[in-house]
């Protein structure tokens, strides 16, 4: 099974709380699980930007580069990967915009209940 997880930067951009198993693929960082958003993003490699560039092409024809004006690129701040193709209203939102240091996520007690097979 494929683990699907980003090396763009030559490692792999995860975290795991230490007091988690290690994730089947045995790769990634351990941070502790109080930590701030600031550190998980550094220990994940999640610390880029999505940027948006209008898409241009070098033309056969007029033999000269040409935007694509309704297009956008998004593309990684920290190594330039595109990401995707949007439309030039498209707004770019940051991870910021979505968490804080103040969100803690539930966790799973050892005693909940879990279903039972049928």
């Amino acid at each position: 099974m494929a683990h699907q997880i980003d090396f763009t930067t030559g490692q792999a951009a995860i975290a795991y709380a230490t007091d988690t198993d290690v994730p089947w693929h045995g790769l990634g960082q351990t941070v502790d699980p109080e930590a701030s958003v600031e550190v998980w993003q550094k220990a994940a490699q999640l610390e880029w930007r999505a940027l948006k560039a209008e898409v241009q092409f070098d033309s056969t024809v007029t033999n000269q580069r040409e935007s694509f004006a309704d297009k956008h690129v998004l593309y990684r701040s920290d190594c330039g990967a595109p990401l995707s193709v949007v439309s030039s209203d498209y707004q770019v939102s940051s991870r910021r915009t979505f968490s804080t240091s103040s969100v803690r996520w539930p966790r799973p007690s050892s005693s909940a209940s879990r279903p039972s097979a049928l």
